[in-house]
């Protein structure tokens, strides 16, 4: 039986070696997956944190955007607004001319337009009447039948002229409404 049992312990011994050699092998293959797979998890944490900074550096470069369109905005509302309140005081104080200043523009302007024999619309204000405009245009020898109107048509400053059925706004704010994009280049010069 000497022989039965080293035959049987040859066997067990050999089925030991083998399960070894297979537990070696297989444990060997479970550290190079593990290995790979760590590296595969490591090379994947890097690709999202560097994803993550890159997005969390463009999201900040799009807030300091943003702000700095809101910034950008902001001045050019208050700079709108300053020019928009030159605009109304220039107004105010043409609308606001004292008579003799007032007569002094209507005549000279009265001499460029021909008025002719028109209708004058001028402000309430103003005690000027047709006899004084049409005296002015006759000593400068322009024709004068200028008239004022008499219907019920209020502006706040410069006048209006009707002629030949033409109507030529030459109040203040149609003025500077008129020029206003050009103007607007000198105030930006004079007051940024």
């Amino acid at each position: 039986m000497s022989n039965l049992e080293n035959l049987t312990n040859k066997i067990l011994n050999d089925c030991k070696a083998e399960a070894k050699r297979i537990v070696d092998e297989a444990s060997a293959q479970a550290k190079d997956i593990a290995k790979r797979y760590d590296a595969e998890a490591e090379a994947e944490k890097t690709a999202i944190l560097e994803n993550a900074r890159a997005e969390a550096a463009r999201a900040a470069e799009r807030l300091t955007l943003g702000k700095r369109l809101e910034l950008r905005d902001r001045q050019l509302k208050a700079k709108r607004e300053a020019i928009d309140t030159v605009f109304k005081k220039a107004l105010d104080e043409l609308n606001g001319m004292a008579e003799p200043a007032y007569w002094k523009y209507l005549s000279a302007r009265m001499l460029d337009a021909d008025a002719g024999d028109g209708v004058i619309i001028i402000p309430a204000k103003y005690k000027i009447d047709a006899a004084k405009i049409n005296a002015f245009l006759t000593e400068k020898r322009k024709p004068a039948g200028v008239r004022i109107y008499a219907g019920k048509r209020e502006i706040d400053g410069g006048f209006v002229l009707i002629k030949d059925g033409v109507e030529y706004n030459q109040t203040f704010e149609a003025l500077i409404n008129y020029r206003r994009a050009e103007l607007e280049g000198e105030i930006v010069k004079t007051l940024f």
